[in-house]
C-alpha cells in the first residue's frame, strides 16, 4: 500500500470516528433535554401521550435491533428504515416544541446517520467486519431491556 493511500484510509477511519461521536453525543444530549424538559412537568397533556408513544417506538425500535443482531440472515433493511423514519417522524414534534433549533437539527443528523443504508448493511452483514460491534450492541440492549431502562 502507498503512502498516499495509507494517509486517505487514515484521514477516512477519523472521519468516521468524529461523525459517530457527535451522533452519540447528540443522542445523549437530546434525551437528557428530554428528559429534563418531561420531569419539569413541562409536556402537556398532548405532548406526555405521544412522549409515551415515542418510548414504546424507541422500545420496538432496539428490540428490532436485538432481534436482527441475533438471528442470522433476518435483517430487513426496508423495515428497519421505516421503522427509524417513523421513530424519526413522532420525535420530531415533542423536540420543536419544547427545545431549539439547533436541538432539532440534532435530531435530524442522528437520523441521517443512523438512516443510512450502507452504514446498517454493514452492521448486520453477517460474519462481516463490524460483527463484534453487532455483539456487542446487541449485549448492551440486552442489559437495558433487562433492566427496565429501555
Amino acid at each position: 500500500m502507498t503512502e498516499f493511500k495509507a494517509i486517505a484510509y487514515e484521514d477516512a477511519f477519523r472521519a468516521i470516528v468524529c461523525i459517530v461521536s457527535q451522533v452519540v453525543k447528540n443522542i445523549v444530549k437530546l434525551v437528557v433535554k428530554l428528559s429534563v424538559v418531561a420531569r419539569g412537568e413541562h409536556f402537556g397533556v398532548e405532548q406526555q401521550s405521544q412522549l409515551a408513544i415515542v418510548q414504546r417506538q424507541v422500545h420496538h425500535l432496539c428490540l428490532t435491533v436485538l432481534s436482527f443482531g441475533k438471528v442470522a440472515y433476518s435483517y430487513d433493511r426496508s423495515y428497519l428504515l421505516a421503522i427509524l423514519d417513523e421513530t424519526h417522524k413522532k420525535l420530531l414534534p415533542l423536540v420543536t416544541c419544547c427545545l431549539s433549533e439547533k436541538s432539532r437539527r440534532r435530531l435530524d443528523m442522528i437520523f441521517e446517520h443512523l438512516s443510512k443504508e450502507q452504514l446498517l448493511d454493514s452492521l448486520f452483514r453477517v460474519d462481516g467486519e463490524h460483527s463484534a460491534l453487532l455483539s456487542q450492541v446487541v449485549s448492551d440492549l440486552e442489559t437495558l431491556i433487562d433492566s427496565n431502562d429501555l
